[in-house]
């Protein structure tokens, strides 16, 4: 299960509605008007050692 699913089964559903809204609602703002496609941008810091 997806993480963003385990924390939102703790949740009431009334609650996890309002949640999914909320992120639908974000996400929307980044969304490309011809395809539909949400592209987000972040940032991954990766490090790698070795002894």
């Amino acid at each position: 299960m997806p993480p963003i699913k385990l924390m939102m089964s703790k949740q009431p559903p009334q609650r996890q509605s309002e949640i999914w809204n909320a992120i639908t609602n974000a996400v929307r703002k980044h969304q490309d008007a011809k395809s539909g496609a949400a592209t987000l941008q972040n940032e991954v810091i990766y490090i790698t050692t070795k002894r």
